[in-house]
C-alpha cells in the first residue's frame, strides 16, 4: 500500500461511474491511492460530492465525448477548481499523455507532482478506433514526457510501452492494481448456480464468459461472430458496460444467437466472483490489453483461460501457452470450437494450464503488490 498523500486526480467519467463513491473509493484503495482524494471530470452529469476523503467535481460534458476539446478545457478548470477548494496537492495523477497539459498547469499554480499511472496501451487503443484518434494520442505522447515527474506501469508490459516512447527507467516504477488479495471474503462468498439461476441457464450447460468494457479494443464483435460460426454448445457471458452495447445486440440477432447470449451490464466489482464460479471457460479477445485484471481473476478462480497473443494477455498467459490457450481471427471457428471444448472437458493439458495459471498470479500478488 503506498503512502499517503493529498492528490488530484484528472479523468473521464462518461458512464458517470463515479456517483456510487464507494466503489470508486474501493478502486483507488486497489490501486494504492490511499490519501486524500480530489477527483475532478467531465462527465455525464454535473455534480459535486464527498465522503471527507474523497470529494468528486464533475463538469457536464454537453458535446459528447469529444476528448480532444475536453482536454482544452482541462488546462482551465481544473488549476480553477483546485484553488477554490484550496487544495494543496503532493500529487495530480492521471491515466492518459494528453492530460498532462491540465496537470502541469495544476502544477505550476498549485505545486505537486505530475504522475501518469499507465493502466493501458493508449496509442495502440487509438489505432482501434481511427487514425486521427492514433495520432492525438502519440502526439501527446510525444510533447508532454517532459510535463510528468514520474511514471507507475502496472505491469511489465506497460513499462515496456513506456520504454519504447522514449521514457528513461529510472523513471518508471511498477505497481500493480490487485483485486484479489483485499476481498477473500466476498470471492468466498460467491454462490455457485446463482448466476444460471438468474439467466436460466441449465445445469448441464457449458457458459463461456467474458468481462471488460464494450469498446472496439475489446473485440467482442469478433468473438460474437466467433460464437456464432463454431456452433458451439455453450452459453455466452458478456459482463461490462459500453458505448458499443446496442449494436452489440443488434448483431447477436443478426447471427442468430440472440437466445444464447447474455449481456449481463456493469456490476459491482464484488458479484463478478459469481460469474466467475459458474463459468466453464474464460475469454477475451482484446486487439490492446495493459494487463487484463480479469484475465488474473479468472486465473485465480481455477477458470481456463483463451485470449489473443497480445500485450499483458500474452504476459499472463506465457508465451508457449504454459498458462492458458491463445487463439486470434485468423486460426478460425473451428479452432475456437475446439479451444473452448478442450477447456470445457477439462483434459490433463487443461489442468495442468489452470494449476500453472493460479500459481502465477499467487506469485505476482505476494505479499500483496506494492512499488517495486
Amino acid at each position: 500500500m503506498g503512502q499517503a498523500l493529498r492528490s488530484v486526480v484528472l479523468s473521464y467519467d462518461f458512464s458517470d461511474a463515479s456517483a456510487d463513491i464507494v466503489q470508486l473509493q474501493r478502486k483507488y484503495d486497489r490501486d494504492g491511492i490511499t490519501g486524500e482524494l480530489l477527483i475532478l471530470c467531465f462527465g455525464a452529469t454535473a455534480r459535486t460530492q464527498s465522503n471527507g476523503r474523497i470529494t468528486v467535481v464533475s463538469k457536464r460534458a454537453r458535446l459528447g465525448t469529444l476528448r480532444p476539446l475536453y482536454d482544452l478545457l482541462f488546462i482551465y478548470f481544473a488549476p480553477r477548481i483546485v484553488v477554490e477548494k484550496q487544495f494543496q496537492p503532493q500529487e495530480i495523477i492521471i491515466a492518459d499523455f494528453a492530460l498532462a497539459w491540465a496537470a502541469h498547469m495544476v502544477k505550476r499554480m498549485c505545486g505537486g507532482k505530475v504522475i501518469l499511472r499507465l493502466s493501458g496501451l493508449l496509442s495502440e487503443v487509438a489505432q482501434t478506433r481511427s487514425i486521427l484518434h492514433f495520432f492525438y494520442a502519440r502526439l501527446n505522447e510525444f510533447f508532454t514526457r517532459r510535463m510528468i515527474d514520474e511514471y507507475v506501469a502496472i505491469n511489465g508490459t506497460t513499462r515496456n510501452y513506456l520504454l519504447a516512447r522514449g521514457i528513461a527507467p529510472e523513471r518508471i516504477r511498477i505497481q500493480t492494481p490487485n483485486t484479489i488479495n483485499k476481498i477473500d471474503a466476498e470471492r468466498a462468498r460467491a454462490q455457485i448456480g446463482s448466476v444460471r439461476a438468474r439467466f436460466n441457464i441449465p445445469k448441464h450447460a457449458a457458459i463461456i464468459l467474458s468481462v471488460g468494457r464494450l469498446e472496439r479494443e475489446k473485440g467482442f464483435d469478433e468473438l460474437l461472430r466467433m460464437y456464432a460460426a463454431s456452433e458451439v454448445d455453450a452459453y455466452l457471458l458478456i459482463v461490462g458496460g459500453g458505448a458499443l452495447r446496442l449494436e452489440l445486440a443488434t448483431l447477436t440477432k443478426a447471427l442468430g444467437v440472440a437466445q444464447r447470449v447474455v449481456f449481463v451490464g456493469a456490476i459491482p466489482h464484488e458479484k463478478i466472483w459469481d460469474f466467475y464460479a459458474d463459468a466453464d471457460v474464460f475469454v477475451l479477445l482484446s486487439k490492446s490489453e495493459a494487463l487484463g485484471l480479469v484475465v488474473w481473476e479468472a486465473m485465480y478462480m481455477g477458470l481456463p483461460v483463451i485470449g489473443r497473443r497480445t500485450g499483458g494477455i500474452l504476459e499472463s498467459i506465457g508465451e508457449n501457452e504454459e498458462r492458458g490457450i491463445f487463439w486470434d481471427t485468423k486460426d478460425g471457428a473451428t479452432s475456437f470450437r475446439a479451444s473452448v471444448e478442450q477447456c470445457i472437458e477439462r483434459g490433463e493439458g487443461v489442468l495442468k494450464r489452470i494449476e500453472r495459471a493460479r500459481a502465477y498470479v499467487v506469485e505476482q500478488l505476494a505479499g500483496g503488490l506494492g512499488a517495486r
